[in-house]
């Protein structure tokens, strides 16, 4: 799908490509320390599969059409209008089980990081690759939040004193995952401006 729609594209009208990828086409990190976009890159899961080979497809077709193309890894997104999934997207998944009145289940220890980026900072850093430099960049904050804390803000806010139950940790699942975003704030002058302590209510 990916290919065909790059080789639709009218080079007469498009003069820059921005392909949305995702923190998924990185393996595993050894600790929580930000990694850069020259971690190894070993999908954990078919959506990471699918997305390095989007970006691969990306760059070989438009770079022989002479199209500069940009590649923009998304951390873990949250936001106004995010659907729910049971599959996807925790702290969603917090927020819509305890509006149901339901319990919130971390898998493992609760001690895996992730890198949380409102969806308004995602929409400035895609927006801000045509005519910057080419490339592939991690659009997140550079800061980790681990699923215990992150379970804590939520708690906090909408079911004062309830507890979180615990279960066995999830084959295919990143233990740590955090943004080094020193090259895409030096190529597209990315930065950050909301963090979950302030902005967990947009």
């Amino acid at each position: 799908g990916t290919a065909r729609l790059l080789r639709a594209v009218d080079r007469a009208h498009v003069k820059w490509f921005t392909l949305a990828s995702s923190m998924a086409v990185y393996s595993d990190a050894p600790s929580p320390a930000p990694i850069d976009e020259r971690h190894p890159k070993r999908p954990l899961s078919p959506y990471g599969v699918g997305k390095l080979a989007a970006e691969d497809v990306s760059a070989q077709i438009l770079e022989a059409r002479g199209i500069p193309f940009t590649a923009t890894r998304f951390f873990n997104t949250y936001g106004p209008g995010q659907t729910y999934t049971p599959y996807v997207g925790v702290l969603t998944i917090f927020i819509t089980r305890l509006l149901r009145g339901e319990s919130i289940t971390i898998f493992g220890d609760g001690e895996q990081q992730r890198d949380f980026i409102h969806v308004k900072d995602i929409v400035a850093g895609a927006m801000a690759t045509p005519g910057r430099d080419p490339g592939r960049y991690n659009l997140g904050t550079g800061r980790g939040t681990s699923l215990n804390q992150l379970a804590a803000m939520v708690l906090a806010q909408l079911a004062p004193g309830q507890k979180p139950k615990y279960a066995e940790a999830q084959a295919g699942e990143l233990r740590f995952s955090v943004a080094d975003i020193s090259a895409a704030r030096r190529a597209l002058g990315v930065s950050p401006t909301r963090s979950l302590e302030r902005d967990l209510d947009d």
